[in-house]
């Protein structure tokens, strides 16, 4: 069962105070092929972002200090973002966490604000703005492995999330391509599974969100 409190946070711009959901306990033993959970953990998603009303400032925790942000939520990328009508307004509120994590490189971070944005999109069935999410998740997960930043702590986990980007995003040539590398270096027989479930999914065009219910 989750557990969720109203606290009071302290906007580290621009130091007013406002009540914040917060998320205090949670469990999912169940995920989606893109490590999405199942169970008591994923209605929680809206606890973990906040967004402060005053300044516009997005990050999990507006109440810890990041020096870096304060220039980047006055840039007109970032406020574009945030008043974006093409997303849910909780999506806007990951993509522009993630914008302020990409322009200080920190692309392992940008990238899960963005694929958590997909997931926002894909509650409320909007599928264009979900495929956009996915799409700069590539792009920021790529970065971090040009920079040998890990976004996954298990061998060949990362070259199978990127291979559900690729298969929502219908790139089903990429999807195959690489969950065929994959199964060339012999991974345990659970990721084994992973790639070869993804690889039918694509054989068969699709592009759905699907849950992993292998061993």
């Amino acid at each position: 069962m989750s557990s969720i409190r109203t606290e009071e946070r302290t906007c580290s711009i621009c130091k007013t105070s406002n009540q914040f959901k917060v998320l205090r306990a949670a469990s999912s033993h169940e995920i989606d092929l893109d490590t999405r959970p199942y169970g008591n953990l994923r209605p929680t998603i809206d606890t973990w972002i906040q967004s402060c009303p005053v300044c516009g400032y997005c990050a999990p925790d507006i109440s810890i200090e990041l020096d870096q942000a304060n220039p980047i939520i006055t840039q007109a990328t970032y406020l574009e973002q945030l008043q974006n009508n093409n997303y849910p307004e909780l999506a806007n509120h990951f993509l522009c966490w993630a914008i302020i994590q990409e322009e200080i490189e920190h692309y392992v971070e940008a990238g899960w604000g963005s694929i958590h944005a997909a997931w926002v999109c894909d509650d409320v069935e909007r599928e264009d703005s979900a495929k956009a999410c996915r799409l700069l998740t590539l792009q920021r997960f790529q970065k971090a492995r040009n920079k040998k930043l890990p976004f996954a702590q298990e061998k060949n986990a990362e070259e199978l999330i990127l291979a559900d980007l690729y298969r929502r995003t219908r790139q089903f040539k990429l999807t195959k391509d690489i969950c065929l590398q994959v199964i060339n270096q012999n991974p345990d027989t659970r990721l084994k599974q992973i790639a070869e479930f993804q690889i039918v999914l694509a054989a068969s065009f699709n592009d759905e969100c699907h849950k992993w219910v292998g061993g």
